[in-house]
């Protein structure tokens, strides 16, 4: 029952906004949704957050970056916010493992500017709440932006699909326009595949709540149309893309003129429901 679950595709077209497309695989049932809440009066308390101050002063646009702290007490939510016009929001959210050691993964926007981030660390028991200083990150220079080797393949072979009229269903697409990578898709799409993955969920609703447009909006991109389609317990690009194009609703993605450019992101985790997930992500600039 689990291969054939696998790889059962079922479309979910919708419209939001303008002509806002998705469509995804089955969900499975998300994990729980992590959101910071109350406000922390706590000032920071020296050496209690070890690591923080570590972190880079300089990074360049869409790199990966790994922060690791240790907080006292063990299995402590630990969140690194950025302050917006809107107050401070949520950048990555972790728990800290029996030692109190945690990994904090996050990505640099796509262009260049400058971030202010904090850790915050809730109340939990006896221990109090924590607060580090503020820290400025200047995102500069030129991108980190190399497809890795899935990606790359992914776009060749929808691109070899749109060369040709093609049936999605009961709808047939004209041949289409050959779709652009674009880097700010893929850092959309790579960090709602790893968020899947990590935290064993599987639908276009981030763990915050926040859908793809907002994604896409996030990672830089100002677009006039976006899509996208996820799948998960795929083993190959070339695997996914049929997946996809057997798939009315994704095949109506994927062939869709509206689109011009493309990003996609996959993440494997040993353990989780369906090992491997992948996101398309896709728009037109505005």
């Amino acid at each position: 029952m689990l291969p054939s679950l696998r790889r059962a595709l079922a479309a979910l077209p919708f419209v939001v906004l303008v002509a806002l497309l998705a469509s995804a695989v089955p969900p499975v049932p998300a994990g729980a949704t992590a959101t910071a809440t109350g406000t922390s009066h706590v000032a920071e308390r020296a050496g209690l957050l070890r690591g923080w101050d570590a972190l880079p002063r300089r990074v360049r646009p869409l790199s990966a970056q790994r922060t690791t702290l240790r907080v006292p007490g063990r299995h402590r939510r630990v969140t690194v916010q950025r302050r917006t016009s809107r107050g401070w929001r949520p950048v990555t959210d972790e728990r800290s493992d029996a030692r109190g050691r945690v990994v904090l993964r996050w990505s640099a926007p796509a262009r260049s500017t400058r971030l202010r981030l904090r850790v915050r660390v809730p109340p939990r028991g006896l221990l109090g709440a924590l607060l580090s200083p503020t820290r400025t990150v200047r995102v500069t220079g030129v991108p980190v932006s190399a497809p890795s080797t899935a990606a790359t393949e992914v776009l060749r072979l929808v691109n070899v699909a749109r060369r040709s009229a093609r049936a999605c269903g009961g709808t047939t697409y004209a041949a289409a326009p050959a779709l652009n990578r674009d880097p700010r898709l893929e850092v959309a799409a790579r960090r709602h595949a790893r968020d899947m993955a990590t935290y064993d969920y599987f639908d276009h609703d981030s763990r915050d709540g926040s859908r793809f447009s907002a994604r896409i909006t996030a990672a830089g991109y100002d677009w006039s149309t976006a899509g996208e389609s996820i799948a998960a317990g795929y083993d190959s690009p070339a695997a996914v893309v049929r997946g996809w194009l057997d798939s009315p609703g994704h095949c109506a993605n994927l062939m869709s003129a509206a689109f011009t450019e493309m990003g996609l992101g996959s993440a494997t985790v040993d353990g989780s429901t369906y090992g491997t997930y992948w996101v398309q992500d896709l728009a037109a600039p505005r």
